[in-house]
């Protein structure tokens, strides 16, 4: 296709693309079209209406010396509240539920045996995605020595 050029008056070839005739033309073009640039827009995450899974988050105290050892646990949000305390003798080979969160966020676990030491870890909840239960675990060694991991169910 040739068009007048205007500011030098000299004919452009010009090449205007055509779909081929193979290519579907309709309203459902358009609108595969719309939600693939909608895709694009919002970063791939389309909003279906279901809300996220709650986080349940276990934290448990196992004892694995040989002696009965008074500890302390504290569960603190990002904002330094108090979520969780409680103090307790725990026995020899005893695992104890200490708390179960549900709420997003940031938190801090500090434990504190009556002999000293002690161990702290922070986590983000959900640790992980989906439904899937998380927990971090306080282990009490036969050393006396005090150690926190935190992990999810596969």
């Amino acid at each position: 296709m040739y068009v007048n050029h205007p500011t030098c008056k000299a004919e452009r070839l010009i090449t205007v693309p055509t779909i081929p005739p193979d290519v579907p033309t309709t309203r459902t073009t358009t609108l595969l079209l719309l939600l693939v640039a909608v895709g694009i827009v919002t970063g791939g995450y389309a909003y279906t209406g279901a809300r996220e899974p709650t986080p349940h988050h276990s934290v448990i105290l196992k004892n694995e010396d040989d002696s009965s050892h008074q500890v302390t646990v504290v569960v603190e949000a990002s904002d330094g509240t108090t979520v969780h305390e409680e103090t307790r003798s725990v026995s020899p080979g005893e695992r104890w539920n200490v708390t179960t969160q549900t709420e997003r966020g940031e938190y801090a676990v500090r434990v504190v045996p009556a002999s000293g030491g002690g161990a702290e870890t922070t986590y983000r909840l959900p640790l992980a995605d989906g439904d899937r239960e998380s927990f971090t675990t306080v282990r009490i060694r036969a050393t006396g020595d005090v150690d926190v991991r935190s992990y999810w169910q596969d």
